[in-house]
């Protein structure tokens, strides 16, 4: 699954290259990805080669999957705010890290997991509003400059993805 990922991203740098997309979409935020992604999935290959099938190592398993699942959350939240933050559905990307936590994980650590992953996915708009990166869109701005105008906007949709997250760590963990 985790090359799937690339793979998709590597399609999302050719079809923007090729402006096939009704969007400004840079195709090099695409690459950036297709190239972190790469580089971390080469790592964890080395890294748990020797581990799985080893049951007494579960521990270091476990560590080694919470450090993928953050890799791709860096991942996905520098893809959601270079393609617009709220102006794309790529946060909704963040549930399959979730419901894969819920079935590894014990409930406590599943909800850390989720905690993490509403951080990471709020994080783009929460720094655009409050001035620390400079506003991305893709399609022109008018809606996003609205959102960004109201802190009480951005904070609701930001406890909308808390509660979204949340609802899937909470039933469905162990």
């Amino acid at each position: 699954m985790r090359w799937l990922a690339i793979l998709a991203c590597l399609a999302g740098a050719l079809i923007s290259a090729a402006g096939l997309l009704p969007a400004q979409v840079n195709p090099r935020d695409f690459s950036t990805t297709v190239l972190f992604l790469s580089i971390a999935n080469l790592a964890y290959a080395v890294i748990g080669r020797n581990l799985f099938g080893d049951k007494s190592r579960r521990k270091e398993l476990q560590f080694l999957l919470l450090g993928q699942m953050l890799g791709d959350f860096t991942a996905l939240s520098y893809l959601t705010y270079k393609l617009g933050s709220i102006e794309t559905p790529m946060s909704a990307l963040f549930m399959a890290h979730i419901i894969l936590a819920t079935i590894l994980f014990p409930r406590w650590r599943s909800l850390l997991i989720v905690g993490a992953a509403w951080i990471f996915a709020s994080l783009p708009l929460t720094l655009e509003w409050a001035g620390v990166l400079p506003v991305r869109s893709i399609f022109g701005g008018a809606f996003k400059a609205l959102v960004l105008s109201r802190f009480e906007v951005v904070l609701g949709l930001c406890w909308q993805t808390a509660g979204f997250f949340s609802s899937a760590g909470i039933w469905q963990a162990k």
